[in-house]
């Protein structure tokens, strides 16, 4: 999926021009957080991802929750990236107060995935990012701290909501960020800190027990 705030062009040039990239794009048409999709996107995916040394899952809002869900069933995946994601849309799941996407949500026939970090991978770091300045995008933010991993890692962004990823976009920082937690480097936490505060931009990050700090 496109980026909240960003054509699909813009991101695909970010990610094609970088020099070992290959980049295959997903997108749900169904709108069903991948309730009805998920089964024939993995059977697609699997032998690409097979054939290569080392994958890693991106996207934004409904494609963010999709690159944390599908990242420990896809081969040789070692990194999931969520910008905006939903914990879960699944009734028994989705924040009560939150009432965005109901039409979308509405016309799940039936909820066959939980929230997304429903079936994690010890190997994977898991890196989302969110909007600071809404209680809705807060809220997915914490019950995803519940269930994290310990290789799991939440930045707020402050000063933004759902369109955090537009945000980080117009700070300047976006290909820059992406070079970082696409290259095969080991993931710091503190080098992503760095980057997006050295664009202007205020970050705090969301330990494993849902408590925001520096």
């Amino acid at each position: 999926m496109g980026l909240q705030g960003i054509q699909t062009e813009e991101f695909r040039k970010t990610i094609d021009s970088g020099p070992n990239y290959q980049a295959t794009y997903v997108i749900d048409k169904t709108r069903s957080w991948y309730n009805a999709t998920y089964d024939e996107i993995r059977e697609q995916l699997a032998p690409l991802c097979a054939a290569s040394p080392r994958v890693t899952t991106l996207g934004n809002s409904m494609g963010g929750y999709g690159a944390f869900y599908c990242a420990g069933s896809i081969p040789n995946c070692d990194r999931a990236i969520a910008f905006a994601p939903q914990f879960s849309v699944h009734p028994d799941l989705f924040p009560p107060s939150d009432t965005r996407w109901a039409e979308h949500r509405a016309r799940i026939a039936r909820h066959l995935r939980g929230h997304a970090l429903e079936h994690p991978s010890p190997d994977i770091d898991y890196v989302a990012f969110f909007g600071g300045g809404s209680d809705r995008e807060l809220e997915h933010a914490r019950r995803l701290a519940g269930v994290a991993t310990g290789r799991t890692h939440i930045f707020i962004v402050r000063n933004c909501e759902h369109d955090v990823a537009a945000t980080v976009k117009q700070a300047g920082a976006l290909p820059a960020l992406l070079d970082l937690l696409l290259s095969g480097n080991a993931f710091r936490p503190g080098q992503v800190a760095q980057l997006l505060r050295g664009a202007g931009l205020t970050i705090n990050r969301m330990s494993n027990r849902a408590s925001v700090s520096d």
